[in-house]
């Protein structure tokens, strides 16, 4: 579907529900003439009603993937790859998570539990090899990157320190770390005192 007729349509939805909210003040009106306040109150509450009715069962249906998305949902595709592999790993992870503490809950049998997580795992899986194909080309850039880093830590003066001999517990004999001050096992002092 191309941009211009999804914004199209989503226009075309956020004027229905624009008609469909006036339409019960509308009725609510014309019978508060006709009927009396009372008849009128009772329209317009039940109108609102059905608007709320109608605004739930829209958006269940978006979230179940009856409806079609709006464009503002569609601009994901938009996204470079990587972004889309991303937010696809967290919505996959999240809902393996959540599916988790239902299960934990007793909400879901352990039967609907293995196979809904299993298809979960196998839409993770695709998403991670894709992620993976993606960034292979960058992968051995990266792995120059962090091979230069470590030249430079290892020539570095932070690391030409040599570390300290280990320092025994005159006490309790337990071999602790040379800049040690206290003894790991018993406590006692290793500093100058010792």
């Amino acid at each position: 579907m191309s941009n211009d007729t999804a914004l199209a349509e989503y226009l075309f939805l956020l004027r229905a529900r624009f008609v469909i909210l006036a339409v019960p003040v509308v009725l609510a009106i014309i019978t508060t003439f006709v009927g009396g306040v009372p008849v009128g109150i009772l329209v317009l509450a039940s109108g609102t009603l059905l608007c709320a009715v109608l605004f739930i069962w829209s958006s269940l249906r978006t979230l179940s993937g009856d409806a079609q998305l709006l464009p503002s949902a569609e601009l994901e595709d938009a996204a470079p790859p990587e972004a889309s592999l991303f937010a696809q790993k967290n919505r996959l992870l999240r809902a393996i998570r959540d599916l988790e503490n239902e299960h934990a809950l007793g909400r879901l049998t352990e039967e609907d539990f293995e196979t809904s997580r299993e298809q979960y795992r196998a839409e993770l899986r695709q998403v991670l090899e894709s992620s993976d194909a993606l960034l292979a080309p960058h992968r051995e850039a990266a792995e120059l990157l962090v091979e230069e880093y470590r030249r430079q830590k290892a020539n570095s003066a932070y690391r030409s320190a040599p570390p300290k001999p280990p320092l025994e517990c005159p006490k309790c004999k337990v071999s602790n770390e040379g800049d040690a001050r206290f003894c790991k096992s018993c406590a006692f002092e290793l500093g100058g005192n010792a």
